[in-house]
């Protein structure tokens, strides 16, 4: 049969996979985000497209009265005395997005190949999740499709959904920890650190995080080369040298990558950078800066509801309590699976209650949070305590260095993305063992059969506790891009020549409409600066749209409120 090949099943799995995150993302609005960074890539991509295909620059119809781009209508743009860009701290995302969008426009939409690569990603990283689930329980062939589809059904498909890098640093993550794998379990030659060099390398051109994840994965190769060199007998300075071997490309393809994407960066977006707008959002010290972004990061995406946070503490506390279940008593799947099953069920009300409000990791990946629980440091080979090490180390720089408010408008702690993979292998092997394995005897059955009811089990209830929060998470992340569509086709009614956004940040969630209008950008407190600006010589009108649109007033201008968030203003 052909099933039977190795390659032959994974492939079903892959096409399975695939199928299922393209039906999804059939059933989703895919012209409007659910985060702001859609928009920021989105409307780069649109303008190289609608431009000459070189120039980066916004086309901002008023740079000659804004020269530093305060009013231009995406936020967080790099702003430069030649204009303002859209996406150019890592071009070499936009590049790929391009080129994705570039085969699907000929179709007639090209925001399928906006997409396109995350769903690529998604499933590359789920294959690397399989096969090196499959690597470190070689004797149990069920778990390598089990990891496969825990990971799958998990936060991925959430982050398919949206149009930043994040899957393909799942899958990147995943890359270089087969190579760390490869190390720890002693077969480990040069082409395995050549993938962990490359990996990090990519993943730097793609993602800020990758710095991070290079440093952790160089310590924890330098630890782990040093340490088996020692238990052969090697002597200190041999040890260390092998350790150096195994470590120090990994930071250098980093370090080159890193400098090479910000020349090219330099080279996308020329001219001296000037200070823009503040748009840093609300001010934390240290430590506080640190538990906000950690409570974004791990509990919830947006934190815009108590309630909703204290159901993810709940849902978090429950996971890793049924992990502890798990561990404590092995064979068992009754406490473990209903302790699961009772934070998967806070998940589900969580988004009931707060349907708008997003999800931190604990509450997007409860079978992971349980997994690690119950695995055990000092049952377990070196390989998994590598793969622990990685992600525990990097997990912890994340929470040291990201901003306060995390990955803002986050579901599942998008920074965690690189670590995702190990994570989820160890997870799903420590439960496996625990719950799974020795199998329980099925009275009247053969000895081919033993096991495979309590096997079957198992992987239901892990499936099902991955699949249902990522259907809360699709729920979520539609409620609140229904908002943003709401404003989009809200502005885009407004019979105005001249549009200024309020507040200024959420003018990039409308990148289906961009980079064509007239529009602006501003905060409630500053749209009557920018009135200010427009009014010397105009005689057509300019509405101001969007939350507190009605507290805008200015001098020059005759005031016209149609709603709470459109006001007319016309030059007197």
């Amino acid at each position: 049969m052909l099933t039977s090949h190795p390659a032959a099943r994974w492939g079903l799995h892959v096409a399975a996979y695939l199928v299922l995150l393209v039906g999804l993302l059939g059933l989703v609005d895919r012209d409007d985000g659910w985060n702001f960074d859609d928009g920021a890539y989105a409307t780069q991509v649109r303008v190289l497209r609608d431009g000459d295909g070189s120039s980066w620059a916004y086309p901002y119809r008023h740079l000659d009265r804004d020269p530093t781009s305060q009013f231009a209508p995406v936020s967080h743009s790099t702003v430069t005395d030649e204009g303002s860009f859209p996406y150019a701290k890592q071009p070499a995302w936009i590049e790929v997005l391009r080129a994705s969008s570039s085969l699907t426009d000929r179709a007639g939409d090209p925001t399928w190949g906006l997409y396109l690569p995350g769903v690529l990603g998604a499933v590359a990283a789920a294959l690397a999740t399989g096969l090196l689930a499959r690597r470190l329980v070689p004797d149990a062939p069920a778990v390598g499709p089990l990891a496969f589809w825990v990971v799958g059904l998990g936060p991925l498909v959430i982050q398919t959904h949206a149009l930043w890098a994040h899957t393909a640093a799942a899958a990147l993550g995943g890359a270089a920890a087969w190579g760390l794998v490869a190390l720890a379990q002693r077969r480990g030659r040069w082409w395995h650190l050549a993938a962990m060099a490359a990996s990090v390398a990519a993943m730097a051109a793609l993602r800020s995080e990758a710095a991070v994840f290079a440093l952790a994965l160089a310590a924890v190769a330098f630890a782990t080369a040093g340490w088996l060199a020692r238990q052969d007998g090697a002597p200190p300075v041999r040890a260390i040298a092998s350790a150096a071997w195994w470590s120090a490309p990994v930071v250098v393809a980093a370090a080159v990558a890193r400098v090479g994407s910000g020349r090219w960066m330099a080279s996308v977006a020329p001219g001296g950078e000037v200070a823009g707008p503040d748009d840093s959002g609300p001010q934390f010290g240290l430590l506080a800066g640190r538990a906000n972004g950690f409570l974004r990061t791990f509990v919830d995406g947006m934190g815009a509801s108590s309630a909703a946070t204290v159901l993810a503490l709940l849902a978090a506390g429950l996971a890793v309590a049924a992990g502890l279940a798990a561990r404590r008593r092995p064979g068992r799947l009754g406490e473990p699976a209903a302790l699961l099953g009772a934070a998967v069920v806070l998940v589900v009300l969580r988004v009931l209650v707060a349907p708008d409000d997003l999800a931190g990791f604990a509450a997007a990946a409860p079978v992971v949070l349980a997994g690690l629980a119950s695995w055990r440091w000092r049952d377990a080979p070196p390989a998994e305590r590598a793969l622990v090490a990685l992600v525990a180390l990097h997990a912890l720089a994340i929470v040291a260095v990201q901003y306060p408010e995390g990955g803002s408008r986050d579901w599942g702690g998008r920074f965690l993305l690189p670590v995702l993979v190990p994570a989820t292998v160890v997870a799903v092997t420590a439960l496996w063992r625990a719950l799974a394995l020795p199998p329980l005897p099925v009275p009247n059955a053969s000895d081919g059969a033993r096991g495979l009811v309590p096997a079957r089990a198992v992987a239901a209830v892990l499936l099902v506790a991955a699949a249902v929060p990522t259907l809360a998470g699709v729920r979520a992340t539609a409620e609140v891009r229904d908002s943003n569509r709401a404003l989009t086709d809200l502005t885009l009614s407004v019979d105005a020549p001249t549009v200024i956004r309020v507040p200024r940040y959420l003018t990039r969630t409308s990148w289906r409409a961009l980079p064509g209008p007239d529009w602006l950008s501003a905060d409630v407190d500053t749209a009557a600066d920018a009135l200010a600006m427009l009014r010397p010589g105009r005689t057509e009108p300019v509405a101001v749209v969007g939350n507190g649109a009605d507290q805008v007033d200015v001098l020059g201008w005759q005031r016209d409120v149609w709603s709470p968030v459109v006001v007319v203003f016309t030059p007197r």
